[in-house]
């Protein structure tokens, strides 16, 4: 887990990096910094003591629900994929009426608004939370490990770090040109028109079957496929 954590640490710095450089990276900015309210501001501290609270939510939950989110024995790669993949769908669904839900006027103007102060999103603007948001994210994520596990210890760790690392890509505000990268940018864009042209439409996460059935999908331009 620490593993998986160090590493998503450094690619939250690079993506942050590529997308805020001079270099030849800025060109795959999804959209160039307007008037962004968060533009003079320090987000180190605020990222640090989110990532300190983060990691003690974790450090409870896997103290005290051990046993219904790992277990010992072994499962073979199909039953792996598959409740990786079941996972990823109840998180995800879970995820959505969530967030809905914390665009309400109260939860959106007590809770929610810290996260979408960030305008112009870049990977390290996963971690600008509210203490609130970053709770209900690391709960759902977790309750839906419960729902379908306990799991073995190493399709815990490769559910992990699907999650972990589709939440930078969604907050990096790169697009690719790399074909291969497709998915990813889909992911991205999804989330950047979130923050960007329309607010209120991409409420899911790493899917957007739930947006498209509850019409609350916001479709690209540039996405011809998927």
């Amino acid at each position: 887990m620490v593993g998986i954590f160090v590493l998503s640490a450094g690619a939250t710095i690079w993506q942050t990096w590529a997308a805020t450089s001079s270099g030849e990276y800025r060109k795959y900015r999804l959209r160039e910094p307007g008037d962004d309210p968060l533009a003079e501001v320090d987000k180190s501290r605020r990222t640090f003591l989110m990532v300190i609270y983060i990691a003690c939510l974790w450090a409870v939950y896997l103290t005290g629900g051990y046993g219904w989110l790992i277990r010992e024995e072994a499962t073979g790669f199909a039953v792996a994929s598959v409740q990786v993949v079941a996972i990823l769908l109840v998180y995800d669904f879970m995820f959505y009426w969530m967030h809905r839900a914390f665009h309400t006027p109260f939860l959106m103007r007590h809770v929610h608004y810290v996260h979408h102060m960030v305008c112009f999103p870049t990977a390290v603007d996963d971690y600008f939370l509210h203490p609130v948001d970053a709770f209900w994210v690391t709960t759902i994520f977790l309750l839906s490990v419960a729902f379908i596990g306990p799991l073995s210890t190493n399709t815990f760790l490769a559910t992990l770090f699907v999650w972990v690392f589709i939440n930078n890509i969604l907050h990096s505000g790169l697009n690719w040109p790399h074909p291969v990268l497709k998915p990813i940018n889909f992911l991205a864009r999804m989330h950047d028109a979130h923050h960007g042209p329309s607010t209120r439409s991409n409420f899911g996460s790493f899917f957007p079957f739930w947006d498209m059935m509850f019409g609350t999908y916001y479709r690209n331009k540039s996405d011809t496929a998927l």
